[in-house]
């Protein structure tokens, strides 16, 4: 049986689709619980948090979003309305996704517990400006476009004076990116093609970095790449 503190511990590792899992199990044994009934995501993820129990609503904004997100791809299955039972068709399709999603032996796999602690210590707990500042420019001196980017990012979640690219062209992103860098340093031989495919897989699987729960997506992704390679 499924308990109210299993539902707590998805949210203390941002693990969204555990823990909707779990919710979705909750009502199956008739526990008191609503579902969302908005379909724009910001306004969903407000309304998560409203109806979610007390003891989970210490989720981080990325919770939210990554969860707001499953559940409008979970609502766009065809044929959803024709079910007869609508909750056991989605636990259906949720621990079909997540088996689906888990790594294959001796594959690299980063842990929602990590995840959250990456995030946790960036919120709370940050690294000087002056710091990512040197490490972007060990990057640039080295040609290394995955640790540029993952610590460019890092600066724009520290620092909104600084902004990534919000165009999702590789034309338009390669121009953007040469102005970045040309404001960041007086020269630069940076393979900005490279960068730019980077970024360009991220804009395309993440969005338009517009807020700060996207651009932490960013990082992460990055910072996880890195790890893999």
């Amino acid at each position: 049986m499924t308990t109210f503190e299993e539902l707590e511990n998805c949210v203390k590792q941002n693990d969204a689709m555990s823990f909707l899992i779990c919710y979705l199990k909750l009502l199956n044994q008739n526990e008191s619980l609503d579902l969302p009934k908005s379909t724009n995501k910001k306004d969903l993820e407000m309304e998560w948090e409203d109806i979610i129990p007390p003891n989970c609503k210490n989720g981080l904004p990325s919770f939210y979003s990554a969860l707001s997100t499953l559940w409008l791809s979970l609502l766009q299955k065809p044929n959803l309305n024709e079910s007869d039972n609508l909750i056991k068709t989605l636990l259906e399709t949720l621990e079909h996704n997540q088996q689906a999603s888990q790594p294959k032996e001796g594959g690299i796999f980063v842990t929602k517990s990590d995840d959250y602690s990456l995030e946790n210590k960036l919120l709370t707990n940050p690294l000087p400006k002056e710091n990512i500042l040197q490490e972007i420019n060990i990057a640039i001196n080295k040609k290394d476009s995955l640790t540029f980017l993952e610590n460019y990012c890092y600066l724009c979640i520290i620092d909104t004076t600084f902004t990534l690219p919000q165009r999702t062209t590789q034309e338009h992103i390669e121009n953007e990116w040469n102005i970045i860098l040309n404001k960041i340093t007086s020269s630069h031989s940076m393979p900005i093609t490279e960068i730019s495919k980077i970024y360009f897989n991220l804009i395309h699987t993440h969005g338009i970095p517009n807020n700060k729960n996207t651009i932490i997506l960013f990082y992460k992704s990055l910072t996880n790449k890195k790890k893999a390679t």
